[in-house]
């Protein structure tokens, strides 16, 4: 109803398109009340983005958590790294959150208020872009929807680049309307500049900026090139300032595009395209905007209830569209058809869903929204205007406020619904040690000798009082120490500390990999000196955790199992330590196709030393039975029968008689 009713409605009753001109910029003088109006929508959207703004996401998810952890050893250690973690990330929203944790001290209140703080900037320059595109009133209908409606509030509860994207968008946009309609000649030089500068940041935030960049560069090059006067000296500047600033981080976008992240879910391979789950990918970029995506899942950062757009915003969206259509000139339309196939593009070349892929869109889909509303909103009676205006936004901020506060919230906390994007174990262990906080003081948290170090919420949201990471806080005065550990190695644990209160962190949840535990205990003569010890020894842990390539399917993970195998063989009699740092080398090594340095080591070991728990005998037999292929190949055959048996002796599954017969065909290939 709410699309069709309104679509039919302008097909039906109205014989002529909104007359253009009236939409787009000129001198029109302001009043003070239109600066009340503005005004007053700026107050309602920075009351909707820092209402409950620390409770509605609820908890970190992982990929908050990463961007979080960077910026803390970013405050901690500051460099000016132009790439960031195994995945090549741009720099300037982990420079810029690592000052402001320098203001505001790093906590999940300080990890929420960034983006909600980000969020508002992005609402008070989108405003000021639009002033150089739009007249006053679909500026105000502009400003409107940008602060009240559901997307751009729902980008300020990320705590990652995004959320620092909407903002360089709008920035864009408006800058390139600023070149646009300016008519001097030294303000349009300025103007050109100011916009190259702005194109060459955007490439410091997040890989994505490109598409932005690409679609604004050719706007730039048209205008200036078909243009009836002479505008290469625009062009030469705006190029100019955009290439100096992209040329120090082009090698590590190159190298992301031709071998990264980005070139791991981005693919034109044909034969892929026809695959059905490929096809149900792709289609979901298209139908998220208005009615939501196929994998209704909080971990591809798409809406939970319906699309981005509410059926209110996405009527007004489709009427927009039918506005440009009917009256807009060739050259507009053809620039709105390349302007959303380049903003859907990595979304639809996609392997997987992660649905702020699509963020270039946002100021063109508020544009389309404002446009729609503006031209059913002015087809109408003068004096039910107003009345029509009011009852569209509150329409639209209810059917909003629910999706925030009611589906979005239900899985932002980590539970049934996002358990496998926010970690149950990290919340519940949080609630138990800021409780420890609150009747002890500060003490030592140990979160990252567990063999999964992928979450890193713990990290963050203890950091106020975990004297083990935070420099501000004295370990030598610490009471009270916690350990997260797998449940197997709880036996080794209690035989080398006494007097031990554990906690089931994976009580009720269905965990393949044994689950997590918590325990904890009171740090005293005999046991402050090892705990002292551990300290320094996690952050050097720590340090190699942006080195894992999680999301790189082709990496090494030689430069993270290397210094841990250097620790492990450094530890001497703490059993409890050495069997954390050797879960963690199988995990990893488990995972690795390409290094066999370190798997060789593990075959040299004694068997009692990769004695763990029965959740790692699979990835044990996995790097044996990998290894025995390499070892095959280079012809030491010896070598490989003792990996494939010592594979078989981990896992009952295993096929060791296919194994060996294949090395046994390789050794006569060999001698015939």
């Amino acid at each position: 109803m709410f699309v069709m009713i309104p679509a039919f409605a302008a097909l039906g009753l109205k014989s002529n398109p909104v007359d253009l001109k009236s939409l787009w910029a000129c001198e029109e003088p302001r009043t003070k009340n239109y600066w009340y109006l503005i005004g007053g929508v700026g107050c309602l959207s920075l009351l909707i983005r820092f209402f409950h703004f620390q409770t509605i996401p609820v908890w970190p998810m992982w990929d908050d958590a990463y961007c979080n952890f960077c910026s803390i050893q970013q405050m901690q250690h500051w460099n000016w790294n132009l790439t960031y973690t195994c995945e090549k990330v741009s720099p300037l929203f982990f420079w810029i959150e690592a000052f402001f944790f320098k203001l505001v001290p790093p906590s999940l209140r300080s990890l929420w208020l960034f983006p909600a703080i980000l969020s508002t900037f992005t609402w008070v320059i989108g405003a000021w872009a639009a002033t150089r595109w739009f007249s006053n009133r679909t500026v105000l209908i502009f400003a409107l929807v940008l602060g009240l409606s559901f997307w751009p509030v729902y980008l300020g509860k990320f705590s990652t680049f995004n959320a620092m994207l909407g903002g360089w968008e709008m920035a864009e946009w408006g800058l390139l309307g600023q070149l646009l309609n300016t008519t001097k000649e030294k303000d349009a030089r300025w103007a050109a500049v100011y916009l190259g500068i702005c194109t060459g940041i955007g490439s410091y935030i997040y890989i994505t900026a490109t598409i932005t960049i690409v679609l604004v560069t050719c706007f730039v090059v048209t205008m200036c090139l078909f243009s009836k006067t002479n505008k290469l000296d625009l062009l030469f500047l705006y190029l100019f300032f955009a290439i100096v600033i992209v040329t120090p981080v082009f090698p590590t976008i190159r190298a992301n595009l031709m071998t990264g992240h980005a070139h791991d879910y981005i693919g034109f391979d044909i034969q892929r395209f026809l695959n059905p789950e490929q096809i149900r990918i792709s289609i979901s970029y298209l139908t998220v905007i208005l009615w939501g995506n196929f994998k209704n899942s909080y971990y591809t950062f798409g809406p939970l209830w319906g699309g981005f757009l509410n059926p209110v915003l996405g009527s007004f969206f489709l009427l927009g569209v039918l506005e440009l259509l009917r009256g807009g000139n060739f050259r507009l339309k053809f620039g709105l058809g390349i302007a959303l196939l380049l903003g859907l593009s990595p979304g639809l070349l996609s392997s997987t869903m992660e649905m702020m892929r699509i963020i270039s869109l946002l100021p063109l889909c508020i544009a389309l929204v404002s446009i729609g509303i503006y031209g059913l909103l002015f087809s109408a009676h003068q004096k039910y205007r107003l009345a029509f205006l009011v009852i569209t936004i509150l329409i639209s901020i209810s059917l909003d406020s629910y999706h925030l506060l009611g589906p979005f919230r239900q899985w932002a906390a980590p539970g049934e619904y996002s358990q496998d994007s926010k970690s149950p174990e990290h919340n519940r262990a949080f609630e138990i040690l800021k409780l420890m906080d609150s009747t002890a003081g500060p003490g030592l948290v140990f979160s990252d000798f567990y063999f999964n170090v992928f979450d890193q919420s713990l990290y963050v949201s203890t950091y106020p009082f975990n004297a083990a990471i935070n420099p501000v806080l004295d370990p030598l005065r610490s009471k009270w120490a916690a350990v997260v550990i797998q449940p197997n190695d709880r036996e080794i644990f209690v035989k080398q500390f006494k007097n031990t209160t554990y906690f089931d962190l994976s009580a009720g949840l269905d965990r393949q990999d044994g689950g997590m535990e918590l325990e904890i205990l009171k740090l005293t003569d005999e046991n402050r000196q090892t705990f002292i010890r551990w300290v320094s020894l996690q952050k050097k842990i720590q340090s190699l955790y942006p080195m894992i390539p999680y999301h790189d399917a082709k990496a090494s993970f030689y430069n993270v199992t290397k210094p841990l195998w250097d620790i492990y063989k450094g530890l001497q009699g703490d059993l409890f330590l050495k069997r954390c740092l050797m879960e963690k080398i199988v995990e990893f090594e488990s995972q690795d196709k390409l290094g066999e340095e370190i798997k060789e080591k593990l075959l040299e070991l004694p068997p009692q030393e990769l004695h763990l728990s029965d959740a790692f005998n699979w990835k044990i037999a996995l790097i044996f039975h990998r290894l025995g292929l390499e070892l095959t190949r280079r012809g030491d055959y010896p070598k490989a029968r003792q990996s494939f048996l010592r594979a078989a002796s981990y896992d009952r599954a295993y096929p060791l008689q296919l194994a060996l017969s294949k090395l046994s065909e390789a050794q006569k290939k060999q001698t015939h």
